[in-house]
């Protein structure tokens, strides 16, 4: 049998710096040892942790005593560790000061003492010797001359460094009626209570009296007066002050010993009291140990129901009721709470939900199996039924079979008519009326209809209508197919009718075959040009002889019309023979 080993007395240190003893083993996953702190605590423990120093100390609260250098070069040690963004930090000052600060800018040394720049002195632009005896920031210190009458200014830093503070007190032969002016003038202090100069030394010297029961007189400044910053050591401040916590309860003063220790009641049924400073009192940031986060808080589901926290133990285990008739309760996590995520299982999702189709219907969900198969109902006379999914559903998808859509809808066709819907088989088969004297019905599709591209076989358009062609002459449209195919009679002897275009028609580059000549060319022996037109409507040409110069403005038909010949004979001259 082998023999069996013991460990007591072994000691190791722990990596919070504490040494811990084995008292009791009884084997490498069941050890007992003491910490050498006052409660010389006891934990239970394996031998792999022990050695590793990886035993904690319940009891061990962490970084209290520790210390560190600050920028402006003062020690400064921590007192009161709450957590890694709450910590007090003293300095090594004469003033002991306490500062509230983070763990991070403890560690970096950048906590500032307000107090740091308090004693300091300079001398003044009068000479006097000033000295700092109250620092609040740079731009708000108390500084006190070395006069007789101790004065006090409050001024900057600034000035302070480059001596051009001014001491009120510093001229001489002051008159002394001025000072007895200012007794028996009152002011309102901050705590709400009169006070009264009962008498003036000098602007650093003087006595008010309160209008409390006790008259208490204080003595202060005339600026603190002004100020109304007087206190009254006979006033119990805040007492009675009341404000919410960050858990919603509401606090009240019950206790004010000073800034730093106050004791707040809780209105919850223990009227629990805790003691804490007044600036967490004023953030709301005092903490209720008897407080139960979260009970009572309410938050709605995906399905529109309303559920309540009934049971708090962690964030991630919690029981919520839902305010349906079952008053269902479901164990869950804050988050899923939080943001609505959690599934009463007794809901049937959807039922009675509604939502609008596209041929403007609503339709109403009756019956729920699952996400792709739902049962609908439409608001028409048949309440009819419709198997559809809830993706349809919702985007107005579902076509209702016994709708006839879109009848008697009209439209404006291109032709300028009216056309209606008169028979809807689906969206390429409709059958649409225009309002013409034939009351002409055309088959064609949907989409034609709505882009008014439905075209009437009974309509003539264009029959009739007048163009101005290149030659002068005028054209008129008498046959009408379609944009590619025209018939236009010409105004001239002939009454030439050409095949054409509506284009060309409408930009006047239908050409006559009976009439060669152009606007600018040549015809026979002339040189032709476009020369105006006439009030009459007439176009003139400017035509000029390419052999005997002969030069006139003329009409088309005047062109066509003359008789012009020339020769040349072998002597060389030119003979023109025109009528």
């Amino acid at each position: 049998m082998a023999k069996r080993i013991d460990r007591t007395g072994e000691t190791k240190k722990a990596k919070n710096g504490q040494t811990m003893t084995i008292v009791e083993y009884i084997n490498a996953n069941h050890i007992v040892v003491e910490f050498d702190d006052k409660q010389k605590t006891r934990v239970k423990t394996s031998y792999g942790c022990f050695k590793k120093g990886e035993t904690k100390n319940p009891n061990f609260i962490p970084h209290i005593g520790e210390t560190s250098k600050a920028y402006n070069g003062q020690t400064m040690t921590i007192v009161e560790y709450i957590n890694c963004t709450n910590i007090i930090v003293e300095f090594d000052d004469k003033q002991k000061t306490r500062v509230k600060a983070t763990y991070y800018r403890f560690t970096k040394g950048k906590v500032k003492n307000p107090n740091y720049h308090i004693g300091e002195t300079n001398k003044a632009t009068n000479s006097q010797t000033m000295t700092i005896v109250e620092y609040n920031n740079t731009k708000h210190i108390v500084v006190e001359f070395d006069d007789e009458f101790k004065t006090r200014v409050k001024t900057t830093y600034h000035y302070f460094k480059v001596g051009s503070v001014n001491n009120p007190n510093f001229k001489t032969n002051r008159n002394a009626i001025f000072f007895d002016k200012r007794i028996g003038k009152t002011h309102k202090a901050t705590n709400g209570q009169t006070m009264t100069i009962v008498e003036y030394i000098n602007a650093n010297h003087i006595v008010v009296e309160f209008d409390d029961e006790q008259k208490t007189r204080v003595k202060t400044t005339y600026d603190r007066f002004i100020k109304g910053r007087v206190k009254n050591p006979n006033d119990i401040p805040h007492i009675g002050e009341t404000n919410t916590a960050n858990n919603g309860q509401t606090m009240t003063i019950v206790e004010y010993i000073n800034y730093k220790n106050i004791i707040v009641e809780f209105d919850d049924e223990q009227k629990t009291h805790v003691k804490t400073y007044y600036s967490c009192f004023k953030a709301g940031e005092v903490k209720n140990p008897n407080f139960i986060p979260h009970i009572g808080e309410t938050s709605k589901a995906k399905n529109g129901q309303t559920m309540t926290i009934v049971e708090y133990i962690n964030a991630n285990h919690i029981v919520v009721e839902f305010d349906d008739e079952q008053k269902t309760r479901v164990k869950t996590s804050y988050y899923s709470f939080k943001d609505g995520k959690t599934k009463n299982p007794n809901f049937i999702p959807h039922i009675g939900e509604t939502s609008k189709a596209k041929n403007g219907q609503t339709m109403t969900i009756v019956e729920y199996i699952n996400y792709y198969n739902i049962i609908v109902e439409f608001d028409d006379e048949f309440k009819t039924h419709v198997k559809t999914s809830y993706y349809s559903f919702k985007d107005g998808k579902t076509k209702n079979p016994n709708f006839t859509p879109r009848i008697g809808e009209t439209k404006k066709a291109k032709n300028g008519q009216t056309m209606t819907i008169v028979e809807y088989i689906n969206a390429h088969r409709i059958v649409v009326e225009f309002d013409d004297e034939q009351k002409t019905q055309v088959r064609t599709s949907y989409k034609n209809f709505k882009k008014g591209e439905t075209k009437n076989p009974n309509y003539m358009p264009h029959i009739g209508e007048t163009s101005k062609a290149t030659n002068g002459q005028t054209m008129t449209i008498m046959e009408y197919i379609n944009a590619n195919h025209i018939v236009v009679e010409f105004d001239d002897e002939q009454k030439t009718r050409v095949k054409t275009s509506y284009g060309c028609f409408k930009k006047g580059t239908v050409k006559n075959p009976c009439f060669s000549m152009r606007g600018e060319g040549t015809y026979k022996t002339f040189q032709t040009q476009y020369a105006y037109t006439a009030p009459d409507g007439k176009v003139y040409f400017y035509c000029e002889c390419q052999k005997c110069g002969f030069k006139a403005n003329l009409t088309a038909k005047e062109v066509i019309g003359l008789n012009h010949g020339c020769w040349k004979p072998e002597d060389g001259e030119i003979i023109c023979q025109s009528e």
